[in-house]
């Protein structure tokens, strides 16, 4: 993301949903500096093929986010 401003400080809501669980999530200070988020993120169980997946993203004030990528490998 790059810089986050708001009129308030605020947090943003980030998850990866895999068929209704969230599989992961992180809160983001807002206002605060651009960052990169790279993460690891073990799925606790296995999905069907078809599962859906949800990227949910919950900000606070006019922030431009890019999504690059997920990618699932095999334990």
């Amino acid at each position: 993301h790059y810089d986050l401003t708001a009129v308030a400080p605020a947090e943003a809501h980030l998850a990866l949903v895999i068929g209704g669980d969230i599989a992961w999530e992180k809160q983001i200070a807002v206002p605060g500096p651009a960052a990169v988020i790279t993460e690891d993120a073990p799925i606790a169980a296995a999905h069907p093929a078809g599962t859906p997946v949800h990227l949910h993203l919950h900000n606070h004030g006019q922030n431009t986010w890019i999504f690059t990528s997920a990618t699932v490998t095999p334990p």
